[in-house]
């Protein structure tokens, strides 16, 4: 039996403009979740709440309509926006997903201090933001009990990437702001033990996404072999179905990264032998 139902449940969904958010916002409302989705490009957010209601106009139509917020996870102004706008209409908080984010592509020592910056700003610190504003609204759902008894539990999903978990070539100060989210989310779930409020952490290895192209940096890309990208819709299902299992970490849709996570714990020096290969030689 599933641990969580996604039926009824509540979401806001960061970075579904495209790619893993996109498919995510379409996976939890063909399970029932109503959904708030986040992110900068308006006319895509309007294209992906048309598939959105269209869905739950034929599954779930006692349920209130999904919406969208156009605004940059950044901003402080934004995040607050979508918190309210989200309790206002739905109700209450029961799901966050923390999925918008980028990278850059470079070597370390040619990485600026405000790209650096700009990396976690946008890959930790507004997770992290977005996480505390929406605390007492998923506090709250966990001690619903309605809510309870309808197997809606609250829940928070942080995308964070397989090089959070090892650093690899060209992605280190990227990287880095990933394995903060980690560590970030390890700690508080600890902390909020006992409060009803979960979470999980997914770390994709390389995805058919727009990731590449939005690169804030792209000047050297590590010699990766070459193996299958995962697609977004993998990934969504993946993660879909940690959330209804209760799932503590996951590394979804891609044996690669699986096999990495492994070996980087427990073969940490092979481990570096295998990524020098990567490193691209003068």
């Amino acid at each position: 039996m599933s641990k969580r139902n996604l039926r009824g449940s509540r979401a806001i969904i960061t970075g579904a403009s495209s790619g893993i958010g996109w498919e995510l916002a379409l996976e939890f409302a063909r399970r029932g979740a109503s959904v708030c989705v986040m992110a900068r490009r308006e006319e895509r957010l309007a294209e992906l709440v048309a598939e959105l209601n269209a869905i739950r106009a034929s599954s779930f139509p006692e349920s209130p309509e999904h919406f969208y917020v156009a605004g940059d996870v950044c901003s402080a102004d934004d995040r607050e926006r979508t918190l309210t706008e989200t309790e206002s209409r739905f109700g209450g908080i029961d799901v966050l997903v923390n999925n918008a984010g980028a990278g850059a592509t470079l070597a370390i020592e040619e990485t600026s201090d405000e790209l650096a910056c700009e990396m976690f700003d946008l890959n930790f610190l507004s997770p992290f933001e977005l996480t505390k504003g929406a605390l007492p609204a998923l506090k709250a759902s966990a001690e619903s009990a309605e809510n309870r008894r309808a197997g809606i539990r609250p829940f928070v999903v942080n995308v964070s990437s397989i090089v959070g978990v090892r650093g690899t070539p060209y992605f280190g100060v990227y990287g880095a702001s990933k394995a903060a989210l980690l560590t970030l989310t390890d700690a508080w779930r600890v902390e909020l033990a006992g409060t009803g409020v979960e979470f999980l952490t997914v770390t994709p290895g390389t995805t058919s996404s727009e990731f590449f192209d939005k690169l804030r940096e792209d000047r050297l890309r590590p010699n990766l072999p070459k193996h299958r990208a995962a697609t977004p819709k993998e990934v969504a299902l993946a993660i879909a179905n940690a959330v209804e299992k209760g799932k503590k970490r996951l590394v979804p849709a891609s044996k690669s990264a699986s096999l990495l996570s492994v070996i980087a714990r427990f073969c940490p020096g092979f481990t570096d032998g295998v990524m020098a290969r990567f490193v691209v030689k003068e």
